[in-house]
């Protein structure tokens, strides 16, 4: 296990940045540990509604990153984020686009040593019994 230090600058796509950074780095199981920070801007799929459908929606605002948790394998992500608003309130959601940052975003990444990179076909769940 390897973990990450990562800060990224006004005006960079923090998204697209995690997946260079994973690319640069050689990196096939990481996840984000930790991060926070602001940005401008924030695409998001949110829930599924009532009707089975996503919404996607673009946020260009000031927001901070009061979370920022997922998995990064192959230059790919499956990220989700909560955002705090200036009244508050939070919005989240998967993120699904651009995430520009603000004043900065810091944050942690962990990497596991696995046999193979983190691909949904390869995910299986253990449920024990008690």
């Amino acid at each position: 296990m390897k973990v990450f230090a990562v800060r990224f600058e006004p005006g960079e796509n923090l998204s697209q940045k995690l997946k260079e950074f994973i690319n640069e780095n050689g990196l096939k199981s990481a996840f984000v540990l930790t991060c926070v920070g602001s940005l401008t801007r924030a695409t998001l799929r949110l829930a599924t509604n009532s009707e089975g459908e996503n919404k996607v929606i673009t946020l260009s605002e000031k927001l901070e990153i009061v979370s920022l948790v997922g998995t990064l394998s192959g230059g790919e992500g499956h990220l989700h984020i909560s955002l705090g608003r200036a009244d508050g309130t939070t919005i989240s959601g998967h993120v699904f686009g651009d995430l520009d940052v603000y004043t900065t975003a810091e944050g942690c990444l962990l990497f596991f040593i696995l046999e193979a990179p983190l691909h949904k076909s390869q995910t299986s769940v253990s449920r024990g019994t008690s």
